[in-house]
């Protein structure tokens, strides 16, 4: 029987208590480090074996493949947004050449002799001529009514000539007050308003309103 204190120690490959203790550094561990690296190598090996041998992937394995990992195409540019957000309606809806403006709706504002002479030259409707300046006050105050009468006579030709911007026309027609209406038909004049004064003006285009 030992005493208290440190345990005893045996002889012959006991346990003594130093080794009891202090056990050796890596104890319980390979006791030769080669061995890790050997089976470590048996291991690679054998698992290129093994896959040397298997069959080759199936479609539906490579298809699963391509969907869970999609390839980005570099003819696809991330950063624009006609890839994220395609058009509603197919280009073949839409012209590429705009289409000409319709005289017969609205006001048209004629700006030079050449525009005058092409609009005087449809003889096939009624074309009232609004001569203006861009100063004076009552033409202002009639030009929302001139619209107005636009959308009323829906087969007659509206337009709005600026006597200080096209002189020449204005002194063809013999413009000397503002505003001056005049109404053309089969390209000649056949009446005409001067004033502010918007019921002689729808009064005139009744009369020769087909």
């Amino acid at each position: 029987m030992v005493g208290r204190g440190r345990p005893a120690a045996r002889r012959g490959g006991a346990i003594t208590s130093s080794s009891y203790l202090n056990p050796p550094l890596g104890a319980g561990l390979y006791s030769n480090p080669s061995s890790i690296l050997i089976s470590k190598q048996k291991r690679q090996a054998q698992y290129v074996q093994d896959s040397s041998k298997a069959p080759p992937p199936s479609r539906l394995s490579l298809q699963a493949y391509k969907f869970l990992n999609p390839q980005r195409s570099s003819s696809i540019n991330p950063t624009s947004t006609s890839n994220l957000y395609p058009p509603l309606f197919p280009q073949k809806f839409f012209s590429s050449t705009p289409k000409m403006a319709d005289e017969k709706k609205g006001v048209h504002n004629l700006q030079s002799k050449t525009a005058f002479d092409e609009a005087l030259n449809v003889k096939d409707s009624l074309m009232v001529l609004d001569c203006f300046a861009t100063w004076c006050g009552p033409c202002k105050v009639i030009a929302p009514q001139v619209v107005k009468l636009s959308d009323k006579y829906p087969n007659a030709r509206f337009f709005k000539l600026d006597v200080d911007e096209v002189p020449d026309v204005a002194q063809e027609l013999g413009i000397r007050a503002m505003p001056t209406f005049l109404l053309f038909k089969g390209g000649d004049k056949i009446a005409e308003v001067v004033g502010a004064n918007p019921k002689a003006l729808e009064a005139a285009i009744q009369s020769n309103y087909e």
